[in-house]
C-alpha cells in the first residue's frame, strides 16, 4: 500500500475531529495556524465585494442567493440594483413579480428570484 492509503487508515483510525499530530503541527495547534495563514492571505487578497461593506443580514442574504451558481463578476452589478430597488426586506416582500424578474432578468436560474420574494413575504 502507498503513502496515501496509510494516511487515510491512519486519519479514518483517529477519533475526534481533529487530525493527528504530524510534523508541520507538532503541538496540535493546527487549527490556529491554520486561521492566521487564512486570515493573512485574506488581508492581502481579499476583493471589495459590496456584500462584504454592510454586514445587514438581508443585504448577505439576497448576495448569497445572488451567488448560486453564478459568476461574482457577474452577480455585482444586480446585487447593487437589487438592493437599489428593493433596500429593504419590506420593499421586497411588497415587490411586483413581473418588476422582480425583469430586475432578475440575465442572471437565470429565476426560482431563486421567486423564492426570495416567497421569503420575504412570510
Amino acid at each position: 500500500m502507498g503513502k496515501r492509503a496509510d494516511q487515510r487508515r491512519t486519519a479514518q483510525s483517529t477519533t475526534g475531529d481533529a487530525p493527528p499530530e504530524s510534523p508541520e503541527f507538532p503541538d496540535g495547534k493546527w487549527r490556529q495556524q491554520l486561521q492566521r495563514v487564512m486570515l493573512r492571505w485574506f488581508d492581502a487578497h481579499a476583493r471589495d465585494l459590496p456584500w462584504r461593506r454592510d454586514r445587514d443580514p438581508y443585504a448577505v442574504w439576497v448576495s448569497e442567493v445572488m451567488l448560486q451558481q453564478t459568476q461574482v463578476a457577474t452577480v455585482r452589478p444586480y446585487f447593487e440594483r437589487f438592493l437599489s430597488r428593493y433596500p429593504t426586506i419590506a420593499d421586497l416582500a411588497a415587490a411586483d413579480e413581473h418588476e422582480l424578474l425583469r430586475l432578475w432578468e440575465g442572471l437565470g436560474y429565476y426560482r431563486r428570484a421567486r423564492q426570495l420574494l416567497a421569503a420575504a413575504r412570510v
